[in-house]
């Protein structure tokens, strides 16, 4: 029977051990998913922000392109109208000499009648001293031939001043008509040039990204290149040289020899600069993949900062995940093991002496709690019976007491009858009477915090500190836009079962959102660590 027991005994402790070793393997295991979990969840939150940010600065380009847009629009607009308002002036100068023109002339006709008509007027005299009536016949018909042709003479100028007329408007009408048509010419004109400088600025980013080491190898081969065909060069010319077909004399072969050393020297000093410009291009690549790796390493910097703060919190959550995983685990191996005992009589029998024991234990607990818990109520009801007396006494001695503070006696006497009337037979008889009090102080609370939440609920923003909250007893549940009041920082909105259903940053920064939607239910626990408002959102 001993080595029964023994064996027995030995088997659960080997029972034991294999299952703490499973536990370790499956927090091990549950442990290394957590961490992928939020590994995903940071991953996607930077994803996010990236992705937010590159919007943010999509968004900021496009509105420096609308601004550099509407400012040539504005700019050309205003050389339009400059150049309008010129070509009106110059117009209008002109006009106005030709009027000016037109009036000499005019005057210097009238000048020209008034000596007409004063040598007509001296003839006149002239004609009446001789008395010769031939002579005033003729000089009256001359003289109304001269008024004929000064009347057409003035019709003519007239007519040509009018047709001048007609001529400058209709030239400036079409100067206009021109003028608008160029300047929209223009506009479009810059909107394509705008458009194909953006895209060649964005062809030669790639293209510089991408072929700067091709360009190493172009320059080479190129320099290759051309020495190859400057040596095939030489050697057809020493080639026709030798076999007569460019008979040159002894100048012209050292002239030759000349140009040949001069070539050479050319490529030598070509391949000496290309040999530069390819050690400046390698410079200035390393240059730019030196700033390239210092921009990176700040991002790089930015995002374990933030990683870290985001590890803090993803790991104060895992060891709250991992504590209650392993409140189930432990569960379902005593339940387990409760099976296991039932197999084994023996242990079956423990098993019984065990519960019957921890009934035991948990009844005295159990008594200890109602023996406290009916002190503690005894003590609740004095304090509240001897407020209750001290207000009492503050009503009767207040001489100017008016009707609603009778009406709230009133009041208070009928919640007391009310809470006389509860059913408190399983309570003590000391304690239950004084049940009426502490009702009567409860209901007065829940009725502040009814009113509070009422006056939230209409629509004022609430201003919470750093700190927790509860929803539904803080404030009420529903729709709720989340403002930084200040610099910001995190924000989080726990659902009942202990998770984050809202995990954000609120702020001013790249990194954070200024303003933030969200739904929370009753149960529900708001945490933030700053202050932040809460506007009511329907």
């Amino acid at each position: 029977m001993k080595n029964q027991e023994e064996e027995l005994k030995n088997q659960d402790r080997q029972n034991e051990k294999k299952a703490e070793k499973l536990k370790k393997k499956e927090l091990k295991k549950q442990q290394k998913k957590e961490k992928k979990k939020a590994e995903k969840q940071k991953n996607e939150e930077l994803n996010k922000q990236q992705k937010k940010e590159k919007e943010k600065a999509e968004k900021l380009k496009n509105e420096e392109l609308n601004k550099q847009q509407k400012e040539e629009e504005k700019k050309a607009e205003k050389q339009k109208n400059e150049e309008l308002k010129k070509q009106q002036k110059k117009e209008k100068k002109k006009a106005e000499k030709q009027k000016n023109e037109e009036l000499k002339q005019q005057k210097k006709e009238k000048k020209k009648a008034e000596k007409l008509k004063e040598e007509e007027l001296k003839q006149r005299k002239r004609d009446k001293e001789s008395n010769e009536p031939n002579k005033k016949a003729i000089a009256s018909k001359n003289d109304a031939i001269k008024a004929e042709e000064m009347l057409k003479s003035q019709k003519k100028a007239a007519e040509e001043n009018k047709a001048l007329e007609e001529q400058a408007l209709v030239k400036l009408t079409a100067k206009a008509q021109a003028l608008l048509q160029l300047t929209a010419d223009a506009a479009i004109k810059a909107e394509e040039k705008l458009k194909s400088q953006e895209k060649a600025a964005e062809e030669n980013k790639a293209l510089e990204e991408q072929g700067l080491v091709q360009l190493d190898a172009d320059a080479a081969i190129k320099a290759e290149e051309k020495l190859e065909s400057q040596e095939k060069e030489a050697e057809e010319n020493k080639a026709l040289e030798e076999q007569g077909l460019v008979q040159l004399d002894a100048d012209a072969a050292i002239k030759a020899e000349e140009k040949l050393e001069s070539q050479e020297k050319e490529a030598k000093e070509n391949k000496a600069l290309e040999e530069q410009g390819l050690v400046q291009l390698a410079a200035d690549a390393a240059i730019k993949a030196e700033e390239k790796l210092e921009s990176q390493e700040k991002e790089a910097a930015e995002n374990k900062v933030l990683e870290e703060q985001a590890l803090v919190q993803l790991a104060a959550d895992a060891a709250i995940k991992a504590e209650e995983k392993l409140e189930i685990q432990e569960k379902e191996a005593a339940e387990n093991k409760v099976l296991e005992e039932q197999a084994l009589v023996q242990l079956a029998a423990d098993a019984a002496i065990k519960a019957e024991e921890k009934l035991e234990i948990q009844e005295k607990e159990a008594e200890e709690n109602k023996v406290l818990e009916e002190q503690a109520l005894v003590q609740l009801a004095a304090d509240a019976a001897i407020k209750a007396e001290e207000k009492l006494e503050n009503q009767e001695k207040a001489s100017g007491a008016d009707e609603e503070s009778q009406d709230e006696l009133k009041s208070q006497d009928t919640i007391m009858q009310e809470n006389s009337q509860i059913d408190t037979s399983g309570a003590d008889e000391k304690i239950a009477p004084q049940f009426t009090l502490i009702n009567f102080f409860l209901s007065k609370e829940k009725d502040k915090d009814q009113s509070k939440q009422n006056n939230f609920s209409e629509g004022a923003p609430k201003t919470l500190s750093a700190g927790q909250y509860i929803v539904g007893k803080d404030l009420p549940a529903g729709w709720y836009k989340a403002v930084p009041n200040g610099e910001g920082s995190n924000f989080f909105v726990y659902d009942t079962s202990g998770t984050a259903a809202v995990n954000t940053i609120l702020g001013n920064d790249s990194f954070s959102v200024p303003e933030y939607v969200f739904f929370c239910d009753d149960g529900n626990i708001i945490e933030t660590m700053a202050s932040v408002k809460l506007i009511h959102a329907e």
